[in-house]
């Protein structure tokens, strides 16, 4: 019976915690990306921008790095999930639309690999992360996208 209320008070402070007005949340920041958007985190992740040739590129993990998105912004990138692609799954996040595909390809150094997303009309931009049990957290991160 304490484990039943247990588990009930974990689910109900981890909807609270992406449900909630994570604007006045003390335990959310925002992160700016280089062109211009933002997506709200738990604290304790980083955001490390890297060098990219023509595009905006970088990575966002949680302390333990658990948790990955690596993205690549910008025109010249591309669309990661591709328009027409029968696998993908539309969505939406805070303001922009988001198509996003589970693939297995060899990327990221995990042959089984990753999950694809697109934000068609933001360059695109473009997130990696890697297909496992944390994909419902990342989708969680990747709604709070939001363009300015």
């Amino acid at each position: 019976m304490k484990i039943s209320f247990f588990l009930v008070g974990v689910i109900a402070g981890i909807i609270c915690f992406f449900s909630c007005n994570q604007e006045d949340n003390p335990l959310v920041i925002e992160i700016e990306l280089p062109n211009g958007d933002s997506l709200r985190v738990p604290v304790g992740y980083t955001h490390e921008p890297l060098q990219g040739i023509d595009t905006y590129a970088g990575e966002i993990y949680s302390e333990n790095k658990d948790v990955y998105l690596m993205y690549d912004i910008g025109w010249l990138a591309g669309y990661y999930v591709d328009e027409n692609s029968p696998g993908k799954i539309i969505d939406f996040s805070v303001n922009e639309v988001f198509w996003y595909e589970k693939v297995s390809k060899q990327y990221l150094d995990d042959p089984a690999c990753c999950v694809f997303i697109t934000f068609p009309n933001r360059g695109p931009a473009n997130f990696v992360t890697l297909n496992n049990d944390k994909f419902p957290e990342v989708l969680n991160i990747i709604k709070t996208y939001k363009s300015n």
